[in-house]
């Protein structure tokens, strides 16, 4: 069963690639060996993530098809333009491990070291990001939300001691 699923997405992936490529010969739309390139990273990052729904065990699969796949449409995206805006969107080379890490947490099994280390990747890529784009001024909003976040969930938990019954966190 897993085998079929396996070739299933494979040859989704194959008829994809042909049909791009077909376009190419056709003159419809340009491809360069670069804009290929990408393809086939954004095209493997697909298959990592499709084997992972068939195999959730193997959180490898995960991380490593969703960095391919981030890679891939940061290189397409670069190389349909100019490769100049890589100077702007390097951050995005941070963000991606920090997505990974992210899903990785939250539809594997909660660890923690994995989940701050997601937290640090796209917070250092978050900044450097808006920095490039002159909203560095506006980092301080970060730092708000977080506070806001605290409260919210400060006063959840608080609410669901109260319906529990659980009194042992209130002052006398």
């Amino acid at each position: 069963m897993q085998n079929l699923k396996s070739s299933f997405i494979l040859g989704i992936i194959l008829v994809v690639i042909g049909g791009v490529l077909l376009l190419k010969s056709l003159d419809i739309v340009y491809l360069n060996w670069d804009s290929i390139g990408s393809l086939v990273l954004i095209f493997f990052g697909a298959y990592h993530l499709g084997s992972w729904v068939i195999n959730r065990k193997n959180q490898g699969l995960l991380f490593t098809g969703t960095l391919m796949f981030i890679y891939g449409i940061l290189f397409l995206f670069c190389s349909w333009y100019t490769w100049n805006l890589i100077s702007n969107y390097w951050p995005v080379l941070i963000i991606a491990p920090g997505l990974g890490f992210l899903f990785m947490y939250l539809l594997g099994n909660k660890d923690m070291g994995v989940l701050i280390t997601s937290l640090i990747l796209l917070g250092t890529g978050v900044i450097f990001l808006l920095r490039n784009f002159y909203y560095y001024n506006f980092w301080p909003v970060i730092i708000i939300v977080i506070g806001l976040l605290l409260i919210w969930k400060g006063r959840r938990d608080k609410k669901d001691d109260e319906e529990s019954g659980d009194f042992s966190g209130t002052e006398n």
